[in-house]
């Protein structure tokens, strides 16, 4: 079930987690692949900014994923 609009429930925390995480991970991979390097603090703050677009993104859209801002 999809949140409604101004709501976020706990799937829309859950997933966005995951994804920005995710993302985070690969990203600081291929550039320790690079540099030879992984730098944890990178992760994790692009990990969680990442995550707080998510959220804020499904704050503004409502059930059917239109935003209304």
């Amino acid at each position: 079930m999809r949140s409604k609009f101004g709501k976020i429930n706990i799937r829309d925390i859950v997933r966005g987690t995951i994804y920005s995480f995710s993302a985070s991970v690969v990203t600081a991979l291929a550039t320790g692949v690079q540099t030879g390097e992984i730098n944890v603090q990178a992760i994790v703050l692009t990990g969680v900014s990442t995550a707080l677009g998510y959220l804020s993104t499904k704050l503004l859209q409502n059930e059917n994923g239109e935003f209304k801002a």
